[in-house]
């Protein structure tokens, strides 16, 4: 993940912070710190081990503004791209519950009112590793915002064979994911959409960024049976979108930064920590599978209680023996952080009116993903995209 969440101090933005697997990343102007989460704080990274994060880590992007003004002349913008390939069509929106999906959602929404389109959502749950709550959520949208959106179970058979097979999902194993899309194959065969609704953005980085950033200079939203209508938005464009439906999940006021199964390996210690309240269908049993996984794998390397409440399953054994040693050697930092006010700074950007928020031309923010692509090449690697902050 490239973008940050902005730090907020008297409304205005200061710096941003980050938060990958259970490292913290905490940027203002042209300098990040490292902090490593323990049980129920963040540490300062020794250097030596700040060091090496940075040698591996995806900088971060300092663009903490606002691609879009208004919503409708968003939309205008959209239907003159893709009008003539969506209309009297099937459209699908695989929708998550989470800010990204609803935004889209909401978009799509605004654009029936133009453009005459067939719009179908589908959500598909994970019983066991999701929490119901997620369902409750998704029944609400549905029924605020007038949509058909489908609930549909991926099959918990398969997933208990795995989980009995595999364990929990880790970090390069995610075979969660496997059976997400399965579920959502066998959705699609049966509506036969003409057009799938995709919700990645430019923002989040990765190998995505380029090819975004070519469909961007184009205005293009739509390539062959694909629509992409938040591909261009910031977050501050989501959350606003978001926070103008009054219809923001509840995870996130709890400070999460995103919605996800309740085992997902790629939630931090932190989130972790704050949302030990949502429960799955039957957690003695994932416990159960968590033992059977650390005596088979791990217990000659660490005892039961740190494999268990820091959630070292998500890793596999050579990388959670490393993970465990980052912290222990860690832990003795005076600089700390705890998770109330990582929570408050995360909860802020849907509580907060934030008094300086650029609005980008569309020029500008081209202009500056280019200087971040450029940098990146030059250097072999993303570079240091952080210093790359609004003029």
């Amino acid at each position: 993940m490239l973008e940050g969440y902005p730090l907020i101090d008297n409304g205005e933005m200061v710096g941003s912070l980050r938060i990958i697997s259970d490292i913290l990343e905490v940027t203002k102007g042209n300098v990040s710190e490292y902090y490593v989460f323990l049980l129920d704080r963040a540490v300062l990274a020794p250097e030596s081990i700040s060091a090496s994060i940075r040698s591996w880590i995806e900088p971060g992007l300092g663009i903490h503004g606002y691609f879009i003004r208004e919503v409708d002349e968003y939309v205008d913008l959209i239907i003159k791209n893709v009008k003539e390939h969506i209309k009297n069509k099937k459209v699908l929106l695989n929708f998550s519950g989470g800010k990204d999906s609803l935004a889209s959602l909401i978009i799509l929404k605004k654009m029936q009112e133009i453009v005459d389109f067939d719009l179908k959502c589908v959500y598909v749950h994970i019983p066991v590793l999701e929490p119901c709550s997620n369902i409750d959520f998704v029944e609400k949208v549905a029924k605020m915002t007038n949509t058909d959106i489908k609930t549909v179970e991926a099959d918990k058979k398969r997933i208990v064979f795995y989980l009995e097979r595999n364990g929990l999902p880790r970090i390069g194993n995610r075979w969660c994911t496997y059976m997400k899309i399965l579920a959502l194959r066998n959705f699609r065969k049966k509506y036969r959409a003409d057009v799938k609704v995709r919700g990645d953005r430019i923002l989040e980085g990765g190998k995505r960024y380029s090819r975004m950033l070519q469909y961007l200079k184009h205005k293009s939203f739509i390539q062959g049976t694909r629509l992409n209508v938040v591909y261009p938005l910031t977050l501050l464009d989501i959350v606003k979108i978001v926070r103008e439906s009054g219809l923001v999940h509840p995870n996130y006021y709890m400070g999460m930064t995103r919605v996800a199964c309740k085992y997902c390996p790629y939630k931090s210690l932190y989130e972790f920590s704050i949302s030990d309240s949502l429960k799955v269908e039957n957690e003695e049993y994932i416990e159960n599978i968590a033992v059977r996984e650390y005596q088979k794998y791990y217990s000659t390397l660490f005892s039961w209680k740190d494999f268990w409440s820091n959630h070292l399953w998500r890793f596999s054994p050579s990388r959670a023996q490393i993970v465990l040693q980052i912290k222990i050697k860690s832990k003795e930092s005076i600089k700390i952080i705890s998770f109330k006010e990582i929570k408050k700074i995360i909860t802020s950007i849907w509580k907060t009116n934030f008094k300086n928020g650029e609005y980008l031309s569309f020029d500008t923010f081209v202009n500056l993903l280019e200087k971040i692509l450029e940098r990146s090449r030059s250097k072999g690697d993303w570079g240091n995209a952080a210093s790359l902050n609004l003029p």
